[in-house]
This record gives structure tokens, sequence and C-alpha cells, in this order.
């Protein structure tokens, strides 16, 4: 397996590539954001080739986009509630699959977006479903394609892509399962699979639906697989939106696996690297104190120590590496970036320490912080990235 590719080619041109139907999921406050944001990405299936698809646009308020056999519009209604009560994305999503509203097959195949597509995502999108070497897969996210934000956050968040890259494509493609987690974004899945599962978790299912969705279903026997092909999006804007993303993840992550709906050997992958995080403020508090009280510990431990620690300056180094290319930034100054991102080790670490303390102490608020993905400027400008209001 390759961490740079060549351009993937329709591996599938001459067999049947079934319908894949892009959906995303927002709260309808940006109309023609949203009606962009489609257009984009339809030109983009263009582009490639790719044209048996269709795009959902599920929404809690009327968008009125335009009338087209390729969009579909969903208006989530306001008395809408599930079995279990279910919320957020969740609510909107099991919507989706409600026998009166949903119209694809059990071939067909659903791609999540909350991300923008690229030419090489969508080609193995379509080789993905046509080959059938697993029924639901995900790819990795880059997070500094285009304008940035907030480089302290786009920074921090390279380490993601060495995560998806390594971790996550290991789990999919060797083991054929979610063992480290998933995301809730650049995701695939058979329409038969999804219509089983569903979304309808409950309240507390609903913080983290999609690491809840890839555990069930892991539990039901269904195979994962890795999607080659990278897609793109933008990192939180504040430094306070960073903590509250990675808050909400902490907290879903707790209450899935608290779940009894997800099998006990489902879980065992996901423990120690949430408690890890957990545990995170005191790797940061004693190191200050190793310094200012030293004690001799035995080979194996320091062994051991340093090579977590070189693990982890690895994983942001190649995520840097991989994030910011050559030829938009130039060689000298994607050195002082991948340098810089090294430099802000300590940063991440201490705010993804905050989240988990902050996301345990609240874990009963059963909140939904919705990360801001536009800004004024994107407003105006309808031809620059676009990304949406996700709930």
């Amino acid at each position: 397996m390759k961490t740079f590719p060549a351009t993937p080619t329709l591996e599938a041109v001459k067999a049947k590539i079934p319908v894949l139907c892009f959906r995303v999921v927002t709260r309808g406050l940006y109309p023609d954001l949203v009606k962009t944001y489609v257009e984009r990405n339809i030109k983009t299936c263009y582009k490639v080739g790719l044209d048996n698809l269709k795009f959902e646009v599920v929404t809690d308020n009327a968008l009125n986009l335009p009338k087209s056999a390729l969009v579909r519009e969903l208006v989530v209604p306001n008395d809408y509630q599930t079995l279990k009560n279910s919320l957020f994305k969740a609510r909107a999503l099991q919507y989706c699959n409600e026998p009166s509203v949903n119209i694809l097959s059990n071939d067909d195949w659903v791609v999540h977006l909350e991300t923008l597509l690229t030419e090489s995502s969508t080609i193995e999108h379509a080789n993905f479903a046509s080959q059938g070497h697993g029924v639901i897969g995900q790819g990795v996210i880059s997070y500094a394609n285009e304008e940035m934000v907030n480089w302290w956050t786009t920074l921090a968040d390279c380490v993601r892509v060495s995560v998806d890259l390594g971790m996550m494509r290991f789990s999919f493609s060797k083991l054929g399962c979610p063992l480290m987690g998933f995301k809730g974004s650049y995701i695939i899945v058979k329409e038969s699979v999804e219509k089983d599962i569903g979304f309808d978790f409950g309240p507390k299912g609903s913080v983290a639906e999609d690491v809840m969705f890839a555990l069930v279903a892991w539990g039901k026997g269904y195979k994962f697989n890795f999607v080659e092909g990278e897609m793109w999006e933008k990192s939180p804007f504040t430094l306070g939106d960073y903590i509250k993303q990675r808050k909400r993840w902490f907290v879903g992550h707790v209450y899935t696996l608290f779940s009894p709906e997800v099998p006990f050997k489902c879980k065992l992958g996901m423990i120690p690297t949430d408690l890890g995080c957990f545990l995170l403020v005191g790797n940061i508090l004693n190191f200050p104190a190793s310094f200012a009280f030293p004690i001799p510990l035995p080979l194996v431990l320091n062994v051991t120590a340093g090579s977590m620690g070189g693990l982890i300056l690895l994983l942001f180094t190649f995520g840097s590496t991989k994030s910011f290319r050559s030829r938009k930034y130039g060689l000298f100054r994607k050195i002082l970036l991948i340098f810089a991102t090294i430099r802000i080790i300590p940063l991440a670490a201490c705010l993804d320490a905050i989240a988990s303390v902050y996301g345990f102490y609240t874990r009963n608020s059963r909140g939904f912080h919705i990360v801001m993905k536009e800004t004024q400027k994107q407003t105006k400008r309808q031809s620059s990235q676009i990304d949406m209001d996700l709930i």
C-alpha cells in the first residue's frame, strides 16, 4: 500500500457501476452555499466520467434548491421522532431510511459527505462499490489543501492524516473491521447494510452516531475495507471549537463503550485509545515534574517511553509531509511547516487533554457542539471552498 499513490483510474469502466448516492446533512442556514457545494461536487463527478449518481441534501430548514433529476432535497419534519428518540445528525440520517422517504435500492451505495469531493476520492468510491471488497469503507482526509483559516488547528490536525493512513487503513484493509474507531465523514456504505443497521441509537448513541454505526455493523459481521483516494476538509476555525469538537468525540466514544448494543469484543480496540486520551493530562503534568524531581527508571520503561515519544513525532512529521504539498507551498516553505508542526505537538496534547477532562465532567449534558464551517468571506465568494454547516 502506498501513502503517495498515483492518480487512480476507473477500474470498473467496463462493468456496471452501481448508483452512488452522495448524502449531505445540514441545518439549512446557508442555501446558496449548499447549492454551490452540490454543483461543485457534481462537476467533479462528471469530470472523472461518473454519471450514475444522485445527491441527497438532508436539511432541518427548507433550502428550496433548484429542481433537478440528480438532486433531492429532504426536509426533516419538526415533529419527526425516531423509535428510540435519536437526536442531531442521527435523527436526520434515520429519517432518510424511513420506508416512505427512502427511494434507494439495496444494491445502491450511500456516500456520507462532510468533506469536499476530489477526483481521486470520487474514482475510488466507484471502484470500491464495483469491486465488492467490502460493504463499508472509509478513506483519508487531509486539512491543508485550500485556504487555511486557523494555522494552529490545521497543524494540529496533521496527525489525523497519519492515523488515517496507518492505524485506520491497517484495521480496515487487513482486519476488515473498525478496530480503532470510525470517522463521521468519508463513509461509503451499501444501502442494504445502512437499512439493516440504521442510525436510531437513542440520545446517547446520537453523540457519536458514526462510531455506533460502525461497531454495531462489525458486531453483525459486515466487512469493512479502506477506500483509497483523498478528501479535503477544514480544521476548526478556533481553538475553542477544536476543544469542543474533541470533547464531543470523547463523550460519544464513552457512550459507545457503555452501550449494550455494541458487543464487548468490538469495544476492545477503542478502550486503550480512549483511556489514553483521558490519562493524557497526567502525562503532560508528569513531563515537567520529571525534570524537577528525576526518578531513575528501569531500562525497559525508558525504552518504552522513548519509543512512544518517537512514534508521536513520526506521526506528526509524516502527517505534515503528506498534507503540505511542495507544488503549492514550495520546498522551503514545506520544510518550515513540517518543523512548525513538530513545535505544535505540546499545544495539541494540551488541547486534547483539556477536551477529554472537559468531556468527562460534562458527559451527561448530551450536547452536540456544531463546529463553524463557514466564514463571511466564503459566504460572499461562492467559488471558494464550500464546507457544510453540519449538524
